[in-house]
C-alpha cells in the first residue's frame, strides 16, 4: 500500500543496488499494485527481456516500486532501483545522470514535492534513446481505476479523435453548471495524443489520456466544477471552487466571479508568472476508465471531456510559439462538446466509440 509521507521519518537517498532491491523484494505488493505495475512497464513501456530498466522512487512508495521491480522480473528484463529520500545526497543529478546511461526504460514514482532538478533529469538526459514514464502523486485510488485502463484502447481512442480535431474549426463546450466555451484551433498548433503507450524513445506521463493542444482563441465561460489546480500542485477548495466562474476573451482569462477567497488565490497564481492568464492547453480527457473526479490531478484530467490549463502550452508537444511560466489546469463536470455541429460528448461521456467509418480522417 502507497503509504503517507504526513509524519513519518523520511530516509536519505540510496544508490546501492543490491540493497535497495533486496529491501524491495521483499515487499508483497497488494493485487492492485502488481497489476499497475504489469500495466506500466509491460502494457505501456513494453519492457523486455534483457532491457535494463531503472525504477526511481521517493521514499513512501516502496509498495508501488515493488511491484514495478515484480514486474520487470516477470519479462526477465535487467532491473535497478533508486531510493531518494532526505536530504538528497550531494550530486544526486549527476550521479543518476550515469545510471541513465546504460538504461533502456526508466520510471519516476514521486510525489508532486519531489525536486524538480531530479524529475527533470529523468525526462531530459538520453531521452531520445530511453522509453520513460512520469508517474506524480499516485495514490491507491489511481492504481484502482486510471491504471488498470486497456492503454491501447486508450490510444486508438486518442488517436481517432485527434484526426477529427485536425479538420474542426470550432469546439462548442457546455455544462449544466453553466460553461458556455468556444475554442478555435490554431491551424500551426497540433494535437498530441498523450495515450500512455511509449513504445518508441521518449517519456508520457502515468496514468494518461489526454488529447491536447494550443488553441487560437477561447471566448464564453467556464465554471470550475470538477477542481482547479494551481501551479506548485496545490488544490483549491472543491466546495469553493465549484463556484467560481471563468470569463475568457480571445485565448485569456479577463476575469473570475466566485468566493472571494479561492477567486483571490486563482488570480494572484495566474498574475504570478508570465502568461499565466493565457490558455495554454484545451484538452481532451480519453480515458473512459475514470468515472468522476476524487481531487488528484494525475487521474482527473483524464476524465472524460474538456479541461484547460492556463499558462503551459507544452510547446514540445503542441508546437506552440510561446509558452507561459505558470500552469493552472480548471476542470469541469457533465459537459457536452460539439466539433463544429458535431456531437461527441454527451454530459462527459463520449456519445460514440469514434470508429474511423463514423469520423472518417480528414482529406
Amino acid at each position: 500500500m502507497i503509504r503517507a509521507m504526513v509524519g513519518r521519518k523520511r530516509r536519505t537517498s540510496s544508490f546501492l543496488m543490491a540493497q535497495v532491491l533486496g529491501q524491495l523484494r521483499r515487499i508483497l505488493p497488494n493485487e492492485h499494485e502488481i497489476a499497475a505495475g504489469r500495466a506500466v512497464l509491460h502494457d505501456c513501456l513494453g519492457a523486455r527481456e534483457g532491457e535494463q530498466v531503472l525504477v526511481v522512487y521517493e521514499d513512501g512508495y516502496d509498495d508501488f516500486a515493488a511491484a514495478l521491480v515484480m514486474a520487470a522480473d516477470e519479462v526477465r528484463a535487467e532491473v535497478d532501483a533508486v531510493k531518494v529520500g532526505v536530504p538528497l545526497i550531494p550530486n544526486i543529478v549527476e550521479k543518476l545522470e550515469r545510471r541513465l546511461e546504460k538504461t533502456d526504460v526508466s520510471v519516476l514514482v514521486s510525489s508532486y514535492a519531489f525536486p524538480r532538478d531530479v524529475r527533470t533529469v529523468l525526462t531530459a538526459h538520453r531521452i531520445d534513446a530511453r522509453r520513460h514514464a512520469h508517474m506524480l502523486g499516485v495514490t491507491e485510488a489511481i492504481l484502482k481505476q486510471s491504471l488498470r485502463a486497456d492503454y491501447q484502447a486508450v490510444h486508438e481512442l486518442g488517436e481517432q479523435l485527434a484526426r477529427v480535431l485536425e479538420s474542426t474549426y470550432e469546439i462548442k463546450v457546455e455544462s449544466p453548471a453553466g460553461t458556455d466555451l468556444r475554442v478555435r484551433r490554431d491551424p500551426s498548433c497540433r494535437w498530441h495524443n498523450q495515450s500512455g503507450l511509449q513504445r518508441e524513445p521518449g517519456w508520457t506521463n502515468l496514468p494518461a489520456g489526454e488529447v491536447a493542444t494550443t488553441p487560437l482563441a477561447v471566448d464564453g465561460v467556464f465554471v470550475c466544477d470538477g477542481g482547479i489546480w494551481l501551479t506548485d500542485g496545490a488544490i483549491i477548495d472543491r466546495a469553493e471552487s465549484r463556484k467560481l466562474v471563468l470569463r475568457f476573451e480571445h485565448g485569456a482569462l479577463v476575469d473570475a466571479e466566485g468566493p472571494d477567497a479561492v477567486r483571490a488565490q486563482l488570480l494572484a497564481d495566474v498574475d504570478a508568472h508570465a502568461l499565466g492568464r493565457r490558455v495554454g492547453q484545451v484538452a481532451f480527457g480519453t480515458n473512459v476508465g475514470v468515472l468522476a473526479p476524487i481531487g488528484q490531478h494525475a487521474q482527473d484530467v483524464k476524465l472524460p471531456g474538456v479541461h484547460l490549463v492556463l499558462g503551459y502550452s507544452a510547446p514540445d508537444a503542441t508546437g506552440a510559439s510561446w509558452n507561459g511560466e505558470g500552469m493552472v489546469t480548471v476542470l469541469q463536470r457533465q459537459e457536452s462538446v460539439w466539433l463544429d455541429a458535431r456531437q461527441i460528448i454527451q454530459r462527459g461521456r463520449f456519445v460514440s466509440s469514434l470508429r474511423p467509418s463514423q469520423f472518417p480522417p480528414p482529406g
